[in-house]
């Protein structure tokens, strides 16, 4: 009997250690489907981050023509501009061939652009505004017939308005950012710009 008690003792031992070995690995095992390991943190923390997408704008120019107080003529322009980004260009009109020289009864020949040319790029100005540096040229005849100018057998006369302004604009609010007067005519030229969030 004295010599069972020893043995009754050990195995008591060993099963207590052994159920807490098993209640461990237990606890172990919940804890690392709580936990991440090392490795995904590492692989989570060596993502490189992504920059925010820079903001386009649309940008709808109206150009308007007045003559004697009163509109008479409306015309309506659109590009998608970046902010930060290159500039944008919008250009409509025709290439109307100049005579440059004439060498042996062959005539040597150039291009005239004339039409509308606008050249627009954006840049951060505070929150909720944007700064526009806007270059707009239009050129035209000075008499109508000379847009039907065949092969360049005459020299056309043509006007031409440039401006260049950098107005601040409120993203979905018409700016007025130029008005100008004809100096051969009664006539008057107004743009009116409007950005909206290109989503």
């Amino acid at each position: 009997m004295k010599s069972l008690i020893p043995i009754l003792f050990v195995l008591a031992l060993t099963i207590s250690l052994a159920a807490q070995d098993a209640k461990k690995t237990e606890i172990a095992k919940k804890d690392a489907a709580v936990l991440p390991s090392q490795d995904s943190n590492r692989s989570a923390q060596e993502q490189p981050k992504r920059d925010a997408p820079t903001p386009a704008y649309k940008l709808a120019f109206v150009i308007y023509e007045l003559e004697d107080g009163k509109r008479i003529n409306q015309r309506d322009y659109t590009m998608v501009a970046m902010v930060q980004g290159e500039r944008g260009t919008l250009k409509i009109g025709t290439r109307v061939p100049i005579t440059t020289a004439t060498s042996g009864g062959d005539k040597q020949f150039t291009y005239l652009d004339v039409g509308l040319d606008i050249r627009c790029q954006l840049r951060e100005w505070e929150p909720g505004k944007i700064q526009a540096l806007i270059d707009i040229n239009v050129s035209s005849f000075a008499l109508p017939e000379q847009s039907q100018n065949q092969g360049g057998l005459n020299q056309p006369i043509v006007r031409n308005t440039s401006l260049t302004v950098h107005p601040v604009l409120t993203p979905g609010k018409p700016a007025m950012v130029a008005s100008l007067d004809d100096v051969n005519s009664k006539k008057r030229m107004q743009v009116e710009v409007t950005a909206t969030k290109f989503e």
